[in-house]
């Protein structure tokens, strides 16, 4: 990685404006995902999310605007995290009270961790015009200073369903039964992401509202791993015949997992720590990168 500098100005993803919905649309709901949640991280949520677009933005600074828009966004989302991983604040204020009703935990059996980084967000423009964005992303909702990827797809809310969105809606129905207070709303956010044809963001027209495959991918699939029907699935998935090269990112590794790779047909590429290789693990790919030093030193 010697070889290429993250260009801070133009290589970074803004957390905020990725929830943003584009001109002329208002959010419908929200549905986000964390391991871990910070209540301080989590109020900025509403602004990004639009729920002062018609603001004058010299008064957007102003507390009580603030306050209102957390007060109009927390019939709007819904957040969910793993069970006492929530960070609370040093100063507890009131404003805390408006999101109570929005946040869930999730509490899974035996040592298991409920582990997704996700938005899922449905947007309208009128009655019969909306569509969804669903961001995956490798950061939970707190300030943590790490490096992280994201990836946005987004697709305008059909009239025939798409069988390849089935897995994330058996997730969001699945998390649906921790959230009595909000499972109508997202059973509706279910249905709207059943009738998507997801595309990548870069590749949406502004003009004709419509969106198209981005030149490098040509399909998508997801893996909802952990929840019912979906256990145990994601080893096989790593031993699949027709994977042509993996790529991997992960600060924690070890041996066991790893080895898995060793008869993964294709090219193999490691990024990680320089804590965590070992000798047999450098073995075990054909390319292996770490972050230089002052990088990991800020």
């Amino acid at each position: 990685m010697a070889r290429t500098v993250l260009n801070q100005k133009n290589d970074r993803l803004c957390y905020g404006d990725m929830l943003l919905p584009k001109d002329n649309y208002e959010l419908d709901f929200a549905v986000g995902l964390t391991y871990s949640l910070d209540l301080e991280a989590l109020l900025g949520v509403p602004v990004s999310l639009g729920m002062l677009d018609e603001i004058d933005t010299i008064h957007k600074n102003n507390p009580y605007y603030l306050l209102e828009a957390i007060r109009r966004s927390a019939r709007k989302i819904a957040i969910f995290c793993n069970a006492a991983s929530m960070k609370m604040p040093q100063c507890i204020r009131p404003v805390y009270a408006l999101l109570e009703n929005s946040i869930f935990e999730i509490l899974l059996p035996g040592k298991a961790n409920f582990h997704p980084k996700l938005w899922v967000i449905k947007y309208s423009c009128g009655k019969s015009d909306s569509y969804v964005k669903v961001i995956t992303l490798s950061r939970n909702l707190t300030f943590d200073r790490s490096f992280d990827v994201a990836v946005e797809l987004m697709g305008k809310v059909g009239k025939s369903q798409n069988p390849r969105n089935r897995p994330l809606v058996d997730l969001l129905n699945y998390i649906a039964e921790s959230a009595p207070d909000k499972k109508d709303e997202i059973r509706q956010l279910t249905r709207a992401v059943m009738h998507v044809e997801f595309r990548h963001t870069e590749t949406w027209d502004d003009e004709t509202r419509t969106s198209y495959l981005w030149d490098d991918f040509y399909d998508y699939t997801f893996h909802p791993f952990g929840i019912p029907k979906y256990t145990g699935k994601a080893g096989s998935l790593l031993l699949e015949s027709d994977i042509i090269n993996t790529f991997v990112i992960s600060p924690f590794i070890s041996k066991g997992i790893m080895s898995k790779f060793s008869n993964v047909p294709g090219r193999k590429t490691l990024v990680t720590r320089r804590s965590s290789l070992t000798n047999e693990i450098v073995k075990m790919f054909d390319d292996v990168y770490v972050a230089r030093d002052a990088v990991m030193t800020d």
